[in-house]
């Protein structure tokens, strides 16, 4: 059997404003998506980032201490069954897994290809960036977009007010290569 691949962006480890806790996120590679004023122009590319396997991403995550997986973008849902391999495995692991996406939650659910994933998703953050529409939640970079809680591949609770602190919150990291990413939600750099 051939191995899952993925196209990645970038990893960014020990993060703690892409979810609850400690956490890996994963920026996968592509968008079909043209959200004026996007914060990861360079993941929007489909010919960009990395090719990994599953193994491989699989191997880094448990190599830390992990709560949990979030997987950002590009948009993950255009890699649905790579992704949800990923996903599967995380939970076999027993972390977290969070997915932010373009697609709002009723979008996904109405395509049986992109919604595949939705079955090891924890918590969905869904909605495509509206830079007019201010956030107060620390895990949306628009007002409306929501912060989800699935079970069973449906909605469980919505969780947006419980990260609406008013706070937005992001962080530098520096590379071993000196490469400096910024993640997370700034309101200085969303503007």
């Amino acid at each position: 059997m051939e191995p899952f691949i993925l196209r990645v962006h970038d990893i960014i480890e020990n993060t703690s404003v892409n979810g609850p806790g400690n956490r890996i996120c994963i920026w996968l590679q592509g968008c079909d998506r043209d959200c004026p004023g996007c914060f990861n122009q360079p993941a929007r590319s489909k010919t960009g980032g990395t090719d990994m396997s599953v193994d491989d991403l699989m191997r880094r995550i448990t190599a830390g201490e992990y709560d949990g997986v979030s997987l950002s973008g590009g948009e993950p849902f255009l890699q649905p069954q790579p992704v949800r391999e990923l996903l599967r495995r995380v939970r076999l692991e027993g972390m977290d897994t969070l997915v932010f996406t373009g697609y709002t939650f009723e979008q996904l659910k109405a395509d049986p290809v992109l919604s595949a994933p939705l079955e090891y998703v924890d918590y969905l953050v869904d909605g495509p960036y509206m830079r007019d529409i201010e956030s107060f939640c620390s895990l949306t970079g628009s007002g409306n977009q929501r912060v989800l809680r699935l079970a069973d591949s449906k909605i469980a609770e919505d969780l947006t007010q419980s990260f609406s602190d008013g706070c937005a919150a992001s962080e530098v990291v520096i590379g071993d290569d000196g490469q400096i990413t910024i993640t997370g939600f700034d309101d200085i750099l969303l503007k």
